[in-house]
């Protein structure tokens, strides 16, 4: 999910109506695994869960090392379940904002060279209030050295959208935001400036070796990556084809003689179980104008008729980590059969 200042906003304030609750402060904490690891789930904890209505903060690491593969929470649960436990039995079940359509209040951005953005919201106060994981990270290694220790750090998310109305240098925003019952106010729970005036948030990860994956583009296992089957392949299944057209989504590009893949159902399963080595860009997200175009032109030899171009609106510039036309070269190389 994409980490939008407007979106954030929209769905922050739309809670407020909801939530019932009394003030506090209220202390982060990192809890990763000890010894070697290549792949790993990090918890972000709270020591007292009590009227908190949202949070936002950064996750910092070495991106040229690990990546989040997937962040999730139980303790900002789905706009269905929070709504439910609100009384509230026509709220919607989903929130779209500038075509992305949401089922949870929880946010997340990759952010080039930094780490993840995080952000969420409830509708009540927690039943049982205590020390709680808010929210699970996936993570894993895919490059920097191994036996080395790399640090996970909380930080204050820093926004510069002057249309959410931030200052375009940037201003930091607050990690935990309640709500007091009797003032009709959301008091700050943790703020930056108290939680910059403190130790940083963190905990170290032990690189056990980078991930690798038997991944090809070769998507129909004919043992050729081709741009008019394969590739043609991919930016259906990214553009959600599956679900319009049913098994003749594959119709015209498949290799159904020499193909060990010739089925919707096991080009889907194929593609749905390697979805984030389709992450071309490396912005978190796989989809179909941009990953799946990048994929289509670069088995269709773009790259030797249009130099660096060949990448061009394509890219996702703001939260990929790849966004050269030869990073992004090296990265579809390194799927290729061979």
């Amino acid at each position: 999910m994409r980490f939008l200042g407007k979106t954030v906003s929209f769905i922050i304030c739309m809670f407020m109506f909801f939530s019932f609750s009394s003030a506090f402060g209220a202390t982060l904490s990192v809890e990763a695994p000890t010894g070697p690891v290549s792949t790993f789930q990090v918890n972000i904890k709270v020591d007292d869960s009590t009227s908190i209505l949202g949070s936002a903060f950064t996750v910092e690491y070495d991106t040229t090392a690990l990546e989040v593969t997937d962040v999730t929470s139980t303790f900002f649960d789905t706009f269905t379940n929070q709504f439910a436990q609100a009384g509230c039995t026509d709220c919607p079940g989903s929130v779209t904002v500038s075509g992305n359509t949401y089922t949870q209040p929880v946010l997340d951005n990759n952010v080039s060279g930094t780490g993840t953005r995080i952000a969420a919201a409830r509708a009540v106060e927690d039943s049982s209030p205590g020390n709680k994981t808010i929210f699970t990270l996936d993570f894993q290694f895919n490059g920097g050295t191994e036996g080395q220790a790399y640090p996970i750090t909380i930080k204050p998310t820093v926004l510069n959208n002057t249309d959410a109305g931030y200052s375009s240098s940037g201003e930091e925003i607050d990690l935990l935001v309640g709500y007091e019952d009797s003032t009709q106010s959301y008091p700050v729970l943790l703020s930056a400036a108290d939680y910059n005036a403190g130790a940083d948030v963190s905990a170290n990860v032990e690189n056990g070796g980078a991930v690798t994956s038997d991944f090809t583009l070769d998507i129909d296992g004919n043992g050729q990556a081709l741009g008019l089957s394969d590739g043609m392949l991919v930016i259906r299944y990214l553009l959600d084809f599956p679900t319009y057209y049913g098994d003749s989504w594959i119709d015209g590009a498949v290799d159904t003689i020499n193909g060990t893949r010739t089925t919707a159902q096991d080009i889907e399963d194929y593609i749905a179980q390697n979805i984030n080595s389709l992450d071309i860009d490396g912005s978190g997200q796989a989809l179909g104008l941009s990953d799946g175009m990048l994929t289509i032109r670069y088995l269709l030899d773009f790259p030797t008729y249009y130099n660096d171009s060949w990448i061009d609106g394509a890219v996702d510039i703001t939260d990929g980590t790849r966004i050269t036309a030869q990073d992004i070269e090296d990265y579809c190389l390194s799927l290729m059969p061979q």
